[in-house]
């Protein structure tokens, strides 16, 4: 990860995980994105921001799934797909998400500056793995 950007790697199965990530952090965080949105990675994030009554600014998280379980309400949260970025409503994880003009706009700058960036060199991709069987093939490795 580091050789595609990374500051800092973590490992999420590691039980101090999330005292890592706050101290690399100095009990700091204000905003976590949570990729995965589980009940397991919820707690690493819950821990990994500063205890409640420890900061003064509002703490956000944005989750990619339903927050059944996320643990703090001192935190605020709010589950946000990529999707949302298109500009259309749409249904996903029995939840219905309507048009939302800011995501949209935000969208577009994002892409364009993503585009840019990978042109430049600056956001690497992953290397591409061609493995037998096609998509088929990805359960066996």
């Amino acid at each position: 990860m580091k050789a595609r950007g990374a500051d800092a790697v973590f490992d999420y199965h590691d039980p101090s995980c999330a005292a890592q990530i706050k101290a690399y952090a100095n009990n700091s965080l204000r905003y976590i994105l949570d990729t995965i949105s589980t009940s397991s990675s919820y707690a690493i994030c819950a821990d990994a921001f500063p205890n409640e009554n420890e900061s003064t600014e509002k703490l956000s998280l944005v989750s990619l799934h339903p927050l059944d379980g996320w643990p703090r309400k001192d935190v605020g949260a709010k589950p946000i797909l990529a999707y949302t970025t298109f500009g259309e409503a749409f249904s996903k994880n029995r939840m219905d998400f309507p048009t939302i003009k800011e995501h949209y706009d935000f969208g577009v700058g994002f892409w364009k500056l993503n585009e840019r960036l990978v042109a430049e060199g600056k956001i690497v991709p992953h290397p591409v793995t061609l493995g037998k069987g096609g998509l088929g093939g990805v359960p066996a490795g």
